[in-house]
């Protein structure tokens, strides 16, 4: 199945959004961030890893189609190359 473009602008938008939100909260020392600050920044963090996760699910799904479970092998099936490889090795 082709993958929704309509979807990907939707998740990527969300992610856009979300991004901005902690670019603003980030704008400030962390010591001067209030309580709600924080929690607004880890709250933000959540939304951003499951925008993220959401996103390579559908890319899984659809242009590879693959179910994943657990739903971290969607970022890894979407990271990987056509030959395999990761988009980054590490040591």
């Amino acid at each position: 199945m082709p993958v929704n473009g309509d979807v990907l602008k939707a998740r990527i938008s969300d992610l856009k959004s979300t991004l901005n939100k902690l670019e603003r909260l980030t704008s400030k020392p962390f010591n001067e961030l209030s309580i709600d600050e924080r929690y607004s920044m880890r709250y933000n963090i959540v939304v951003l890893a499951e925008s993220l996760v959401s996103l390579c699910m559908h890319i899984a799904v659809e242009a590879h189609g693959r179910t994943t479970e657990p739903s971290r092998d969607a970022v890894r099936i979407v990271a990987e190359r056509e030959d395999g490889s990761y988009l980054s090795k590490r040591p």
